[in-house]
């Protein structure tokens, strides 16, 4: 089911072994991102860097992660590291849906990016006033370093993240955003041949 705008990006991060898919043959690029996949795919990131292994985390103080889930080990990485909070002490949700902000706000924080800005991104996105107060210095960060272009001008803050949007976020960590690039194939129509004038009017 990669058959899909993001395709290349999509197989590019199973290939790495950052994602997995939700079956042995499907990948559901337009579902959106739970919390449990979301940290499971940071781990993985993390871990095939060589920084961590992930057998090392295995206390949890939260009461609704189980011992063997997929994304157990890498959700207590991400709390002890301080990447990912619980939504409150004892509870991590794994299930629930990841935003747009929320994603921005861990990535910047996963990757301790630099807030200092050179770039006035109040008017960058037409939805500035709708990003929660507290996402804002993670969406600026994470749009200067590149790794969010937003969607017409807009961020869509409170829209889930889709597995494919997270696919290419991870590409864009590996510097392979424009490698694996594709333009949208357009039927094209030949219209004639045509040549350039150019007429200066300068003394």
């Amino acid at each position: 089911d990669t058959e899909h705008w993001a395709k290349n990006y999509i197989n590019y991060t199973v290939e790495k072994g950052y994602f997995a898919g939700t079956s042995n043959t499907t990948f559901e690029p337009d579902n959106p991102m739970t919390r449990g996949m979301f940290v499971a795919v940071l781990g993985r990131y993390e871990q095939s860097k060589g920084n961590i292994n992930l057998n090392d985390y295995k206390l949890s103080p939260f009461v609704d992660i189980a011992t063997e889930e997929y994304y157990t080990k890498a959700a207590l990485w991400a709390y002890e590291n301080d990447i990912v909070k619980g939504v409150t002490p004892n509870v991590f949700a794994p299930d629930a849906f990841i935003t747009r902000e929320q994603a921005a706000t861990i990535l910047t924080r996963y990757l301790d990016l630099d807030e200092e800005l050179s770039l006035d991104v109040t008017t960058a996105y037409k939805d500035w006033e709708d990003i929660s107060d507290w996402a804002r210095d993670g969406v600026a960060a994470a749009t200067q370093h590149g790794l969010f272009v937003g969607y017409n001008d807009c961020f869509n803050p409170k829209a889930n993240i889709t597995r494919a949007e997270m696919a290419v976020l991870m590409a864009r960590l590996d510097g392979k955003s424009f490698d694996l690039y594709e333009p949208p194939k357009e039927k094209l129509t030949y219209i004639g041949t045509f040549s350039n004038t150019f007429y200066c009017p300068c003394y």
